[in-house]
C-alpha cells in the first residue's frame, strides 16, 4: 500500500509540474467529461462523480462522497435520514482547468429538510491520455435549510477546506 501510495504521488508530481500553464495533456484540450473515481489526500478512495458536457465551456455534474450526515447533530439538527448525491455544474476557466459548484441536501426520517451543503473547487485534468483530475480550492461549506447558498456565501454554520487531492477518468477499455 506504501508503494501504491508513493506511485500515485510521483506521478501527481510529475503531472503538476508539466502543468504549470494548465495546458498538460493535448495542448489545453482534455475534456472534463467523463467518470471519475476519486481519491482523498491520504490516497484512499473517496468520491465518484459524472459530469456531463452542455458545451465546450460549462455543464452539470453529479457527485457522490460517503459523508457522515449526523456530523452536524451537534449544532440542533435531528438524526438526518436522507443525504442527496451532489449535483452542480461547472465552468471551463482556462486550459485544462473547471471551477465546479455542487449542493446537496439532507432530510430527516420526517422528510423535514435540515440543512443544505454546497461543495467548489477546481479541477484540472492532466495527463498525456486526459485520465488525471487534480483537485485544488476545494472548500465544503454547510447552511441551514432555509437560506440560500448562492446569494450571501457568509450565512453558512461550517466550513471546511480540503488538502489537494486527485482523480482517475472511469473507461470502459475492451479486454
Amino acid at each position: 500500500m506504501k508503494r501504491l501510495f508513493v506511485l500515485l504521488a510521483m506521478l501527481l508530481a510529475f503531472s503538476l509540474a508539466n502543468a504549470a500553464d494548465g495546458k498538460s495533456g493535448n495542448g489545453g484540450n482534455c475534456p472534463y467529461t467523463g467518470s471519475w473515481l476519486g481519491y482523498n489526500f491520504d490516497g484512499m478512495v473517496s468520491w465518484t462523480s459524472q459530469v456531463h458536457e452542455i458545451s465546450k465551456k460549462h455543464g452539470t455534474m453529479l457527485l457522490e462522497i460517503p459523508f457522515p450526515a449526523s456530523s452536524f447533530n451537534d449544532y440542533g439538527f435531528d438524526a438526518v435520514a436522507i443525504l442527496s448525491n451532489m449535483k452542480g455544474e461547472w465552468k471551463k476557466i482556462g486550459g485544462n482547468s473547471y471551477f465546479y459548484r455542487a449542493v446537496s441536501f439532507a432530510y430527516d426520517a420526517n422528510g423535514e429538510a435540515e440543512w443544505i451543503a454546497k461543495l467548489t473547487g477546481t479541477a484540472t485534468v492532466l495527463g498525456n491520455d486526459c485520465d488525471l483530475l487534480h483537485l485544488t480550492d476545494t472548500v465544503l461549506r454547510v447552511y441551514y435549510a432555509n437560506a440560500d447558498p448562492f446569494l450571501a456565501d457568509d450565512s453558512y454554520f461550517w466550513s471546511q477546506e480540503f488538502d489537494e487531492h486527485y482523480g482517475y477518468r472511469i473507461r470502459a477499455d475492451l479486454p
